[in-house]
């Protein structure tokens, strides 16, 4: 009976020490990858606050002026609307998010890089977009600024990932305007919508939420892409958006279509309807909110 109860006594310890060590690894593999995404953050912030002040070249105008008439617009209308649309563009190519956007080279990728689907996509162009690639004046960081466990290839394909505390690629979505307004354009945000994209995007109101910081006050963008349809080469209009990057989490579910998935609008992150696996995803929008 003695033995008995002290086996009883040593499991119930050995229990009690198991649960606090699964505690213990999931709170330092969380800390890290606040760390982690801070970084990105602070990198991204560099880059956005340089965009603001960046005067557009005279190539960009014209490119724009060309886009805009080749929708159907006049050379009048495509003039006005030419500024804001050449700042999308030039916001577009300096933060690509998968490689139908911008494919890496990597001669040893079996197949070629450009023809694979993978989840690690929108991470690995992130890492070279920090690391590798000079944007709006802003200089390469170099890849000095990570240390060995904030990068990895989980896909094998030679190609640097940056990834989170549980071994899994980041994802970045660089105009998350369907996770705010799922619905697409003109739709009203709803509580439900709003309340979802707070988890992920921190605590906004529904003014801000209605808003595109980059149109012109006369909404020329918003409701040119309403017209013709350029949602999927931009974004959704009338929303609020700032760069998104995300870990899934201990579950390793994002909630979110993957930002190389344009069919289901997930280069604008757009929601797959598991909400519950949104509440353990830290981002670099939600970690003062407390990322669950």
């Amino acid at each position: 009976m003695e033995l008995l109860i002290v086996i009883s006594i040593i499991a119930g310890l050995m229990a009690m020490i198991t649960v606090v060590a699964a505690n213990m690894i999931t709170t330092a593999r969380t800390a890290a990858t606040r760390g982690t995404i801070l970084k990105v953050h602070q990198m991204l912030e560099e880059r956005r606050d340089a965009f603001v002040y960046y005067q557009l070249q005279r190539g960009q105008i014209a490119l724009a002026i060309s886009v805009v008439k080749n929708s159907g617009y006049n050379d009048r209308q495509a003039r006005q609307l030419a500024p804001v649309v050449a700042r999308k563009l030039l916001f577009k190519q300096a933060l690509p998010q998968h490689h139908g956007e911008r494919s890496l080279s990597n001669p040893n990728a079996t197949p070629p890089i450009v023809n694979q689907v993978k989840n690690a996509d929108s991470s690995e162009l992130l890492y070279w977009v920090l690391t590798s690639s000079t944007a709006f004046g802003i200089p390469a960081e170099g890849s000095f600024q990570f240390n060995g466990s904030e990068l990895g290839d989980t896909d094998n394909d030679g190609l640097l990932e940056i990834i989170d505390g549980w071994g899994q690629p980041l994802r970045f979505y660089r105009w998350p305007t369907r996770l705010v307004r799922p619905g697409g354009p003109g739709q009203a945000i709803q509580g439900a919508h709003a309340t979802r994209a707070r988890v992920l995007l921190g605590n906004a109101s529904y003014d801000r939420f209605n808003e595109d910081p980059d149109d012109d006050p006369l909404r020329r963008f918003g409701q040119w892409v309403q017209a013709v349809g350029n949602e999927s080469l931009f974004h959704t209009p009338d929303t609020w958006h700032a760069p998104l990057v995300l870990s899934a989490g201990p579950d390793g579910e994002t909630g979110l279509y993957e930002p190389h998935d344009i069919a289901n609008l997930g280069h604008l992150a757009a929601p797959t309807g598991a909400d519950q696996s949104l509440y353990d995803n830290i981002t670099n929008q939600n970690i003062n909110i407390g990322s669950n």
